[in-house]
């Protein structure tokens, strides 16, 4: 693990639920915000209780997550002879648990890796927008990746989620591991729906996750978009009725119209905002999200990683921000980019996105405080 310097930090977190925006799309595809009065309220939190200066503070963590009992996620058995198989699992951006089987998913490999109870390991092919198994710099095709960012258990079928941020990426794969099967859902319609209500720029839209939580269905968005468009800056949980949900999953015919929104603010490490790479639903009706300070303006490139964070809480009111420390006490700094709960070890299992394909993921225990 790299461990980065903890200098003191100042002001306090406060995520205050905004407003709803208005927003209509124009021939270029653009969400533009109904009127600079709505813009206002949206910076300021005007008659929301929103303090509009905690974007620019640095949050004080007032305690720890410890990361404990991590191990690379190894090799696997592949369904087919193709010679791009990557020996590990590599940039783990979501992890799911359905009938004792823990799902990995990786955002640049058009693959499920599955763990069974007995610790062995297969690979389920995903036939991805861009056709390739592999996307990366060096084979020149990495903007096609689907950009499989999150997941979610319903009964005993896992979604995998792609973030939409481009055309390539707006699939959602239906995954059975007892059936060993495969099925895609066209998230176009849906996303559509929700760069308009967020007033996004397509590209700006950046799903991150999805959790149960509270009687709804969440995604996250992920508020990393151009700094000259503050919109695209507001990180939100947005939640839909699970049986429109569902029946969409099963049907795919009419997308879920969101039935509430959460807008999220996190503050600044060392300059850079913190955005939510996953979310959890943990015990006494708590989530857990996973955050980053990344030096990056764009849900379509990497940046340097300049914080790690971890806030737990119930969306919509005070959430409780937290630094990570492993089992020695040293500050960890790594881009855990997939939570989940398992039910079975009750404990958090988390998933880390080294950003190099050179290295494999990881996967960690984290024990909450109690």
């Amino acid at each position: 693990m790299a461990h980065d310097p903890i200098s003191p930090e100042r002001g306090t977190h406060s995520p205050s639920s905004l407003p709803r925006v208005a927003a209509w799309r124009p021939a270029d595809g653009r969400g533009i915000l109904a009127g600079a009065a709505v813009v206002a309220a949206v910076v300021a939190g005007a008659g929301t209780g929103c303090r509009g200066k905690v974007a620019d503070a640095e949050p004080a963590p007032r305690t720890w997550i410890e990361v404990r009992n991590c191990e690379a996620i190894g090799g696997y058995e592949r369904p087919d002879d193709d010679p791009d198989w990557p020996e590990y699992v590599r940039a783990a951006s979501g992890i799911c648990e359905v009938g004792g089987r823990l799902v990995f998913v990786q955002d640049d490999v058009s693959a499920v890796v599955i763990r069974e109870p007995d610790g062995s390991q297969w690979a389920l092919r995903i036939e991805s927008q861009g056709g390739a198994l592999v996307y990366d710099d060096e084979r020149g095709n990495r903007l096609a990746k689907p950009d499989l960012e999150g997941c979610l258990t319903l009964g005993d079928e896992v979604v995998v989620l792609g973030s939409g941020t481009t055309p390539d990426r707006t699939n959602w794969y239906v995954i059975n591991p007892e059936a060993r099967s495969v099925r895609t859902v066209d998230a176009l319609p849906l996303y559509q729906d929700l760069s308009e209500q967020l007033g996004l720029f397509s590209t700006e839209l950046n799903i991150e996750g999805a959790v149960a939580w509270s009687g709804l269905i969440w995604l996250l968005q992920r508020g990393n978009g151009e700094t000259t468009h503050i919109v695209s800056q507001r990180n939100a949980m947005i939640g839909f009725d699970p049986q429109e949900f569902r029946s969409w999953i099963a049907s795919g015919v009419t997308a879920p119209v969101q039935s509430r929104m959460e807008w999220l603010r996190f503050g600044r490490v060392s300059g850079t905002r913190l955005t939510p790479t996953d979310v959890a639903s943990v015990a006494d009706g708590h989530v857990l999200l996973s955050l980053v300070a990344e030096s990056t303006s764009s849900p379509l490139e990497d940046g340097e990683l300049r914080g790690l964070r971890f806030a737990l809480g119930r969306p919509g009111s005070d959430m409780e921000l937290m630094l990570a420390r492993d089992e020695t006490g040293r500050v960890v700094l790594e881009k855990f980019e997939g939570l989940y709960f398992s039910m079975d070890r009750q404990v958090v299992l988390a998933v880390t996105d080294p950003d190099d394909p050179a290295v494999p993921a990881r996967i960690c225990e984290l024990l909450l405080p109690e």
